[in-house]
């Protein structure tokens, strides 16, 4: 296959399966910076909503699945010896599942007693991570400026601090050589100061979205007085302090965002964030006595458990790449009445015999899907094919309803794409082309191959044989793994991959009533046995 061209890209997005969003901003390197988080906004609700596409004029990027929650901004910062640096995902995630009570202010370093215009104070030194120096200019004669300017400086430390051991801020303090000058406060403007720095700690995030941090325990904010100033001048040295607090805390709510329905960005609120963020570490550890947790790090994966060696001996006999007719499960062409259905089917698939592929029937045992096909539609089918990449082949009976069918064909192919990279955990870039066969075309076979030698995707998205087994342990493991049906609340949603036995029964088994009752049987023995 050739590599497209944007403008070939965008002619053929009526036929791909994924969620497609539109921004109006270029991607240059004169973009502006609004312009900017506008792109990030939507580059990051794709990658948390099982991936698509971003129509804007630079389309051919080269960013695969996001390995973890997208998060474009944390709002939280950690402090070196001399300044703060923003957080990780890691470091966020490490922050977020620590647990306790908060420190004390009292456990902090002492505050002097006194401090002296000029003078080094011998506790105060140097900075570090947490002590920090600042000296402001007050050149506003509004004082409400110069409380401003407090509380935007606190902002970086405010999250520093709580996350680390906790801290003072020193404003009137000199940062390069710890000399104590003070700042021109007048004492009736110190209650400006102290509203300004309560207001920004209320919408500080401290662990909890609905947690209400209270001053004089968990911060607090201290005016000294500065002695020796010259011209009689009213100085004092203004002391922040914070405390250690578990759980992390973040100057506002972390920018992440999700694809809604209608093809609509949203962001997530912090609690949403925080599960999605910690839900790896959500593990008992009584499960990994009997199973070994499946790596799965797509953001919102499932968190699935297998019997040792069941999906490797699974690979070996399931969903097997081959050539030749490779239809799973192997008996649904038996389930199928038309015949004409039946050699329409054969016919289509005969193009890939020839090469190592894999067909996979949806609505059915294993794959079902909650979008229902439309009645215009006999059945979908999903090839997995080296030369031609990942096609969703619908047989329909006309093409009276085209453009609707093509709809609902579109939405299928996006909801079985976010099961493969949230269910199975599929991290390589996988862009599936819609095609809609109807059965009254005389020339079913022939369009079909000349509009799949046609290229539909960048050249990133070429399947290779790694690409293709990796999507093929995606699948799965996005099949054959099952929901705890134990009447418990510690179930807490984990998934169980089937043994390989229940795989197996993927060929005899088509009916969502039967099926979903072996699979409960199952999975609730799994589940009581390890209880």
């Amino acid at each position: 296959m050739e590599a497209l061209s944007s403008d070939s890209i965008y002619n053929q997005l009526p036929h791909y399966g994924d969620t497609i969003l539109d921004c109006a901003v270029y991607i240059s390197r004169s973009i502006h910076d609004a312009e900017n988080q506008q792109v990030l906004h939507h580059v990051c609700a794709l990658l948390n909503s099982g991936g698509g596409i971003l129509h804007m004029r630079n389309v051919d990027h080269d960013h695969q699945t996001a390995e973890h929650l997208c998060t474009v901004n944390y709002h939280c910062r950690l402090p070196s010896d001399t300044a703060t640096h923003y957080v990780t995902y890691a470091s966020a995630v490490k922050l977020l599942s620590k647990t306790g009570e908060p420190a004390s202010l009292a456990e902090l370093p002492a505050v002097p007693k006194e401090f002296v215009y000029g003078h080094i104070e011998e506790t105060l030194k140097q900075e570090g991570k947490q002590i920090q120096f600042k000296l402001l200019t007050n050149d506003s004669p509004r004082i409400k400026a110069f409380s401003e300017k407090i509380s935007s400086y606190c902002s970086k430390y405010i999250t520093a601090f709580a996350n680390h051991y906790g801290g003072h801020v020193y404003f009137g303090i000199e940062d390069t050589t710890a000399a104590v000058f003070g700042e021109i406060i007048r004492s009736k403007d110190e209650v400006i100061i102290v509203q300004q720095m309560e207001k920004k700690m209320n919408s500080v995030l401290w662990g909890d979205a609905d947690f209400k941090a209270v001053r004089g325990k968990h911060w607090d904010i201290q005016f000294h007085p500065v002695s020796g100033c010259p011209n009689m001048e009213r100085r004092s040295v203004v002391v922040v302090s914070i405390c250690k607090f578990p759980g992390g805390v973040f100057t506002s709510c972390p920018e992440s965002f999700v694809v809604r329905p209608k093809r609509k960005i949203r962001q997530l609120t912090f609690a949403e964030w925080k599960k999605e963020m910690l839900n790896q570490a959500r593990v008992k550890p009584e499960l990994l006595n009997r199973f070994v947790k499946l790596s799965l790090h797509t953001p919102f994966s499932s968190l699935v458990f297998a019997l040792p060696h069941t999906l490797q001996d699974a690979k070996e006999k399931i969903l097997k790449l081959s050539t030749g007719f490779n239809l799973h499960p192997p008996s649904y062409m038996d389930t199928l009445k038309d015949a004409h259905l039946r050699n329409s089917i054969r016919h289509v698939l005969s193009t890939f015999v020839c090469e190592t592929h894999l067909a996979v029937a949806l609505h059915c045992f294993g794959t079902h899907l909650s979008s229902p096909m439309p009645e215009d539609m006999c059945t979908s089918i999903f090839v997995l094919s080296k030369n031609y990449g990942a096609l969703l082949i619908c047989f329909i009976t006309s093409h009276a309803n085209y453009a609707e069918v093509m709809r609902r064909a579109q939405t299928m192919a996006i909801e079985f794409k976010e099961k493969l990279i949230k269910r199975g955990g599929c991290m390589d870039r996988l862009g599936i082309k819609v095609h809609l066969l109807s059965l009254a075309d005389p020339f079913l076979l022939q369009n079909f191959q000349v509009t799949i030698d046609a290229p539909s995707h960048p050249s990133t998205y070429f399947l290779t044989e790694e690409k293709m087994d990796h999507i093929r342990t995606a699948l799965l493991i996005s099949m054959a793994s099952y929901e705890t049906v134990a009447d418990n609340a510690c179930c807490d949603n984990y998934y169980f991959l089937l043994t390989l036995g229940s795989c197996n029964c993927y060929g005899h088994v088509s009916s969502p009533k039967s099926s979903g009752f072996m699979v409960h049987q199952v999975l609730a023995r799994l589940w009581l046995s390890w209880r």
